[in-house]
């Protein structure tokens, strides 16, 4: 036992440079705005209550605005490149919620410590606690402008487009309730979004 512990001892000091290394690299940040959806995509295929076939399919308009805000563990690549792992939740059509799990890449101009321009992209997955169908996506350009706020702060604010596919429930025409599974053929939808958000940052 004590020869175990020892060589668990030993393994943490030598791997002491390594961490405080890496942890000089590491960041935190929030991130947080407002989305306008103003078309969608859908494919939706499904056997109503009184037993005859609906399909549709194609872009619609929307009127909709979602919020969403995210949770980000940053790792700097280079001085002037930083990789996010992201973690979230936003408002998507016109009442669902996801939860998406992403990673997202970074380019500043001038370096990640300096007031500079940078832009983005991230996709990851998502969860839907809304719909029979968990299972959603998203994916993420955007481009912002960094402030240094001073030390290791930052404030970010910019731009973004979002895509999101998700598969929401589907509603019968006839009694407005929900369409069992066993009776929907095909149902996805694609949300796309023009957002402004806004970050704190700390390094």
């Amino acid at each position: 036992m004590r020869r175990a512990i020892r060589h668990i001892v030993l393994a943490v000091l030598l791997a002491f440079p390594t961490l405080l290394r890496a942890q000089e690299k590491l960041g935190i940040g929030v991130e947080w705005g407002l989305g306008y959806l103003p078309m969608h995509y859908i494919e939706e295929s499904f056997r109503t209550d009184a037993l005859y076939r609906i399909d549709r399919q194609g872009w619609k308009g929307s009127q909709h605005i979602n919020g969403f805000a995210s949770f980000a563990l940053e790792y700097d690549l280079s001085k002037r490149q930083t990789l996010s792992l992201t973690l979230g939740k936003r408002g998507v059509g016109s009442g669902d919620r996801i939860y998406p799990l992403g990673l997202r890449y970074a380019r500043f101009h001038n370096g990640h410590a300096a007031d500079t321009g940078w832009f983005f992209a991230e996709a990851g997955v998502a969860y839907n606690r809304d719909a029979a169908v968990h299972k959603a996506a998203q994916g993420l350009l955007g481009y912002g402008w960094r402030y240094r706020l001073g030390g290791h702060s930052f404030v970010d604010g910019g731009i973004r487009l979002a895509a999101v596919v998700y598969h929401p429930d589907l509603i019968d025409p006839d009694t407005e309730a929900i369409v069992p599974q066993r009776h929907v053929f095909t149902n996805s939808r694609v949300d796309t979004f023009l957002e402004l958000f806004i970050a704190i940052r700390l390094r």
